[in-house]
C-alpha cells in the first residue's frame, strides 16, 4: 500500500529517480516475501491504491510522460522478487533432504556393519566349533590306540570327551 501511495504523494516533493526506487524496493519485497494469494492481493491492492495517484501527478504533470513505464518495472521487480523467494524454498527444501539422505546413508552403513558383523560371528562360531570337534575325534581315536595304562593320558582324553557332552546337553537346551 506505501508503494502505492508513494509515488503520489512524494513526486512534488521528491526526485522521481527516489520515489522509482523505493516502489521497486517494495515490489519487490512484495514478491520475495510473501507468496501465492497473498502475493497477488499485494499487488492488486498496491496498483488500486497507486494507479489514482500516478494519474494526478501526471496530471499536474510531476510525472513523466509515460504511464507504461512505472507498470512495466512494477510487474519486473515483482516478479524478479517472486524468483528469489521461490529459489530460497527450493533451497531449503534441497537442504532438508540432503540431511535426511544423510542420516539414511548412516543408518544404511550401521546396517550393513551389522550384517557383517553377524556374517563374521556366524563363520567364526562354525570354524571353532569344526575345529572343537576335531579335537574330540582325534582325543577319542588317540584312547582307542593307546597302549599301556598310561593313567593321565587316559584321563585327560575322557575330560576332552566330557567336555563335548557337557556341550552338546547345553546346545540342546532352551
Amino acid at each position: 500500500a506505501a508503494s502505492g501511495v508513494l509515488p503520489g504523494l512524494a513526486a512534488p516533493h521528491q526526485p522521481s529517480f527516489a520515489v522509482f526506487l523505493a516502489d521497486v524496493l517494495g515490489v519487490y519485497s512484495l514478491g520475495a516475501h510473501t507468496g501465492g494469494r497473498r502475493a497477488l492481493g499485494g499487488l492488486a491492492l498496491m496498483f488500486a491504491i497507486g494507479a489514482p495517484f500516478e494519474v494526478a501527478a501526471h496530471a499536474r504533470g510531476f510525472a513523466g510522460t509515460d504511464l507504461l513505464s512505472p507498470l512495466v518495472f512494477t510487474l519486473v521487480f515483482w516478479v524478479i522478487g517472486q524468483i528469489i523467494s521461490g529459489r530460497r524454498r527450493r533451497t531449503s527444501e534441497l537442504e532438508t533432504l540432503t540431511r535426511e539422505l544423510e542420516q539414511q546413508r548412516e543408518l544404511q552403513a550401521q546396517a550393513a556393519v551389522a550384517v557383517e558383523r553377524g556374517r563374521i560371528a556366524r563363520e567364526l562360531h562354525d570354524v571353532i566349533a569344526h575345529n572343537v570337534s576335531m579335537i574330540v575325534v582325534q582325543a577319542g581315536a588317540a584312547a582307542r590306540v593307546l597302549e599301556g595304562e598310561q593313567v593321565h593320558v587316559r584321563r585327560r582324553l575322557a575330560a576332552i570327551e566330557k567336555t563335548r557332552a557337557a556341550a552338546r546337553g547345553a546346545k540342546s537346551r532352551p
